[in-house]
């Protein structure tokens, strides 16, 4: 029986989907296509999460320098941390920007 069927899928060139060694094939071909988008994901989350470990220590970081900057100070220490604070400023936003999701 089995080889009047590969005769036949010899000649036609087709094979029938119900073959055991070709479903453990196509599952095989399929995992490999998942592997990809599940790689890619996990480096998604893992820029998002490090980006959001950015963004609350420069949370904290404002928060502090509001703080400090409400205490009376030299003038020199002001214009330095109010430098400091633009500075981190801008590193808060650009970690906003920066981060894109994945399609889907």
């Amino acid at each position: 029986m089995q080889e009047l069927v590969r005769a036949a899928e010899a000649q036609t060139g087709v094979r029938p989907q119900r073959r055991t060694d070709l479903v453990q094939q196509r599952l095989a071909r399929q995992q490999a296509e998942l592997a990809r988008p599940q790689r890619l994901l996990a480096q998604q989350q893992a820029k998002q999460q490090h980006l959001q470990q950015i963004q609350l220590q420069l949370r904290v970081q404002l928060a502090q320098a509001a703080q400090a900057l409400k205490k009376p100070i030299s003038p020199t220490k002001q214009q330095q941390l109010q430098r400091q604070v633009q500075s981190w400023q801008q590193r808060y936003h650009a970690s906003n920007t920066n981060w894109r999701p994945a399609n889907g």
